[in-house]
């Protein structure tokens, strides 16, 4: 890894511990790819273009060629861009795909634009070396637009040019600067389906947007960090309801911003899991909001699902994005208003089948029923479209905060403040006694660990009353010896300076140790709870959790 990379590495992971509650999670579709140069691998991804069709085109810049797969990720074909000028290499950057299914590459070193059939034969290449019109000195990101005219941008000269689909220059727009319409090294941008622009203006860390003759219209990207402050923008890309998305190289993460440059949603940390990113490049976005990124160092294609729960509803239209059976709304306002991602996987609540990662899925702390243990709400039926049952406009779930702290159940890893951890009053396995199923394997990255999607836990019920023990505060299978020890808090993602985590973590460490020595412990002293009450306590009423609001 190069030093770059390296310092950028230790940047992300210092951001990261200072702002844990500005990571948010798109649900992952799949993913493609790995390190190698036989078909279908990858050696540093760059650029990605969708056409029309959903097939997927990746510059694949090491093994100097690019290649194309079908919407699910299946290779199609391969070629390489043309060595016109005998340069000792090429390098492939950006790459774009026309209403016809011609193909556009930029070349850094040969200093050309080349344009490819749709089976990747040659037609033909326009530019030459030089600042002049028409000429590059670092051609980096293209895009075209719906009449088919093609934008380049030049990361050494900083600007954009606007050539027509034979390579005939039409305008130009930009100098080197910070100011407005100003870039330095913007490398990707794409078009609108109105013809506007945008352009990633990476060492200026702004996204700036310019209508179709080039006139600067506003930009964004200098917020504080939590808000949407970028760090290496280096991937843009605009959904057809003006959405747009940003992959930032350094930050590790992709993010979603309305029309108007608002932050929407963040997701992605650093590593090589599934939903997470070694230097995220290229981004596109399909016609049904499908979110696809080039994973750079981990040597692969990422895509992430707009319809999260698959009911046919997207976006602000799916009153219900995980199909738990709890409005969106509802679980977006308790996430800022008591407890944001208890569990820590970086899913929102709003999305997350188990919030508070206890093995037991929401719909069913909610109050629901979940029979197949999918964690959806069963008999779920539509018929107006807006991704929440039907069933639950006339009758919403009651949300219960059984032990009345003001911490519905769901995001509660000890719903009846018995000092017991639901997981192990409902039968699952928690050794680390964090409060959370230790088998938390979830490659699906719906927040329902994967071993309880298979096999559910069996919310065991001792006395047979009918009610499960992990809410009748008996403690009877709490901490699997049956003292009734205190579990360790459920992570949660409260923000700090990392200067400030230091003796914290030490004395959470302390307090671990005194817990494991503990044999008689009075269930109100329990750490889960002076930890989920921290936020609930500040009003001496707990909230009521209307469902149907």
């Amino acid at each position: 890894m190069s030093t770059l990379s390296f310092v950028a590495t230790l940047f992300f992971l210092f951001a990261a511990m200072m702002n844990p509650q500005s990571l948010r999670a798109q649900t992952l579709s799949f993913t493609f790819g790995s390190r190698g140069t036989g078909n279908g691998q990858f050696n540093q991804p760059h650029g990605v273009a969708l056409d029309r069709s959903g097939n997927i085109y990746v510059v694949d810049v090491r093994n100097d060629r690019i290649q194309k797969f079908d919407s699910n990720g299946a290779f199609i074909f391969q070629f390489s861009i043309v060595n016109l000028v005998n340069a000792p290499v090429n390098v492939a950057q950006g790459v774009a795909v026309d209403g016809s299914g011609n193909i556009y590459v930029t070349d850094f070193v040969q200093q050309f634009v080349q344009k490819f059939d749709s089976n990747g034969a040659f037609i033909l290449r326009f530019g030459t070396l030089g600042t002049g019109d028409g000429q590059f000195m670092g051609p980096d990101g293209v895009a075209v637009d719906g009449s088919g005219n093609v934008y380049v941008s030049d990361s050494i000269t900083n600007r954009i040019q606007k050539f027509d689909s034979n390579g005939a220059f039409i305008f130009g727009f930009g100098s080197a600067g910070s100011g407005r319409g100003r870039f330095n090294q913007p490398v990707a941008l794409t078009v609108d389906g109105s013809g506007n622009i945008y352009v990633a203006d990476r060492s200026n860390n702004l996204i700036q947007k310019f209508d179709s003759t080039g006139a600067f219209l506003f930009q964004f990207g200098d917020v504080p960090l939590q808000d949407g402050r970028f760090i290496g923008p280096v991937g843009v890309a605009v959904d057809g309801s003006g959405s747009i998305y940003v992959a930032d190289i350094l930050d590790m993460s992709i993010r979603k911003f309305d029309s108007n440059g608002e932050p929407i949603l963040k997701f992605g940390t650093f590593g090589s899991a599934r939903g997470q990113f070694n230097e995220p490049q290229g981004i596109a976005v399909d016609s049904s909001g499908n979110i696809h990124v080039s994973d750079r160092f981990n040597y692969r294609i990422q895509v992430f699902r707009a319809d999260t729960d698959r009911d046919g509803s997207t976006g602000a239209l799916d009153l219900d994005s995980d199909n738990d059976g709890i409005p969106d709304s509802l679980e977006s306002r308790l996430g800022r208003e008591v407890l944001d991602d208890p569990d820590g996987d970086g899913i929102p609540n709003e999305l997350d089948l188990d919030s508070d990662g206890d093995g037991i899925p929401d719909v069913i702390e909610a109050g629901g029923q979940d029979e197949d243990g999918n964690g959806v709400i069963d008999d779920f039926r539509d018929e107006n479209r807006d991704g929440l049952a039907d069933r639950l406009l006339a009758a919403p779930l009651p949300v219960p905060d059984t032990d009345q702290d003001g911490i519905p159940d769901f995001l509660d890893g000890d719903s009846d403040n018995d000092g017991a951890s639901d997981v192990r009053e409902a039968g699952g396995v928690d050794d680390d006694g964090d409060g959370m199923l230790d088998d938390s394997t979830d490659d699906d990255a719906d927040g329902l660990a994967d071993s309880v999607e298979v096999s559910p836990l069996p919310l065991l019920d001792a006395d047979g009353d009918g009610v499960p023990d992990f809410l009748e505060g008996t403690g009877s299978t709490g901490s699997g010896d049956d003292d009734g020890c205190s579990v360790a808090p459920v992570r949660s993602s409260v923000s700090a300076p990392v200067y400030l985590a230091i003796p914290v973590i030490i004395l959470m460490m302390g307090r671990r140790r005194a817990g494991r020595r503990c044999r008689e412990c009075s269930p109100p002293s329990s750490p889960i709870r002076a930890r989920q009450t921290s936020r609930a306590s500040r009003s001496s009423h707990p909230p009521r959790f209307n469902t149907g609001e």
